[in-house]
C-alpha cells in the first residue's frame, strides 16, 4: 500500500516538473520598430526564423511576440528597409532601428487593368 502511494506522488511530481521545464522555455518579446529617422514602422513584419510564428507592427511600431523557443532569431523586414536579424536570447524587450534599402528604392511596379467592350 505504501508502495503505491509513493509510486503515485512520484509520478505527480515528476508530472510537474515536466510541466514547469516546457513552460520555461517558451519567452515572450516585445519592443519598437522605428526607421533611421526614429519615425515608426507600422506594418513591419517579426517572425521568428525557425518557426511558425509571426506578427506584424502596429501604427507606433510596437509588437509582441509569445511563446518564443530560447534559441529564437527574430527577422524584422518591411518595405524599402534592409532586413535584420535579431538573436532573442533571454531578452523581453527588442527595439529595432531599420535603415533604407536605397538600392530597391529606384525600382517601380505597375500593374495595370484595363476594360474593353465589344461592339458589333
Amino acid at each position: 500500500m505504501k508502495v503505491k502511494i509513493m509510486r503515485k506522488i512520484l509520478l505527480l511530481t515528476a508530472f510537474f516538473l515536466m510541466l514547469f521545464s516546457a513552460v520555461a522555455q517558451q519567452g515572450k518579446v516585445s519592443g519598437r520598430v522605428t526607421g533611421s529617422d526614429g519615425q515608426p514602422l507600422p506594418g513591419a513584419y517579426v517572425t521568428v526564423e525557425a518557426a511558425n510564428i509571426g506578427t506584424a507592427t502596429d501604427a507606433d511600431g510596437k509588437y509582441v511576440l509569445e511563446n518564443l523557443p530560447n534559441d529564437a532569431v527574430l527577422k524584422f523586414s518591411s518595405v524599402g528597409y534592409l532586413a535584420v536579424d535579431k538573436i532573442a536570447g533571454t531578452a523581453s524587450v527588442i527595439n529595432v532601428v531599420m535603415s533604407e534599402d536605397v538600392a530597391r528604392l529606384n525600382e517601380v511596379v505597375v500593374l495595370g487593368y484595363s476594360t474593353t467592350s465589344k461592339t458589333k
